[in-house]
């Protein structure tokens, strides 16, 4: 009888529903001691960063979050699925010039933010989209894949990332979008006024770049970077291979299009770069 019952708890198990998927608020008048509903809306991004699961959506009211004056750094806790991945959403949302964003877990979609601080995309998060947002006024990277830390084979980091209708503006000495990984689309994105920053660092494979405008990037007297549109190294074991550059805009731009260094890695079967279909204007690139 024991082992019928038992059997039987097994299958409602199985058979149980899943959770609903929930909706959660955020609010600048809100407060993280609240339950996240509408009516009464945390204060803080984090902790739509940490208590959002799979299929949940978080959303920003308009306003300033984080702070300019202390570090804060949030950080994903859990994995979506294809089928219901974890959103996080807002319109006129800032997110404070001290605040850095850790990616950590998969099937997270991020739309509407505007960041002044790196986001870093450890090895652990996949298939995530990252669209309408804006990077802009700070020293430094807008997206930086992070892993492998200090170079390495770049297949062992975050796979099939989509960078979609985002801007990256006015970052300083640094490069804007830094992709490590595999089978990543970066389309659509402005990457405008850097200020002897790189636009792209490559690393890893099969990567399309397709329709995006890169305008008013300069050297600028002062600061120790020397600006590239495209630029990779073979440092520390990292290469760059079927990587396609296409129907890309690059306007005013006196800075070089390219700087591809072999340097440790010198397997040519580890490099590669197809660039056809784009419009250069009143650039003066090397």
């Amino acid at each position: 009888m024991m082992k019928h019952l038992g059997a039987f708890a097994l299958l409602c198990w199985f058979l149980a529903p899943a959770a609903p998927a929930a909706t959660y608020y955020v609010a600048p008048t809100g407060s993280d001691s609240n339950p996240g509903s509408q009516a009464q809306p945390w204060a803080s991004i984090g902790m739509g960063f940490t208590n959002a699961v799979a299929g949940d959506t978080v959303l920003l009211a308009p306003g300033n979050y984080g702070s300019s004056n202390s570090w804060l750094e949030i950080w994903t806790q859990h994995d979506g699925t294809s089928n219901a991945p974890i959103v996080i959403r807002g319109t006129n949302v800032n997110v404070g010039t001290a605040t850095a964003t850790d990616l950590k877990n998969s099937w997270w979609v991020i739309d509407g933010l505007t960041f002044h601080y790196t986001m870093w995309v450890r090895a652990t998060a996949s298939d995530c989209i990252i669209t309408n947002c804006t990077f802009t006024n700070f020293v430094g990277g807008g997206i930086f894949f992070s892993e492998p830390v200090g170079g390495g084979n770049p297949a062992n980091a975050a796979q099939r990332f989509t960078i979609i209708n985002n801007v990256f503006d006015s970052l300083i000495n640094g490069q804007m979008l830094t992709l490590q990984g595999a089978h990543h689309l970066v389309q659509g994105n402005v990457f405008a006024n850097g200020i002897s920053s790189d636009a792209l660092h490559l690393f890893g494979s099969n990567v399309v770049i397709r329709a995006n405008l890169f305008t008013n990037m300069l050297v600028v007297a002062g600061y120790g970077n020397h600006p590239d549109i495209l630029q990779t190294f073979g440092d520390n074991g990292a290469w760059m291979v079927d990587y396609l550059f296409e129907q890309n805009y690059v306007v005013n731009c006196p800075i070089q299009l390219t700087q591809f260094e072999q340097t440790a890695v010198r397997d040519n079967t580890l490099w590669g770069i197809v660039i056809r279909n784009n419009v250069f204007k009143d650039s003066n690139m090397q």
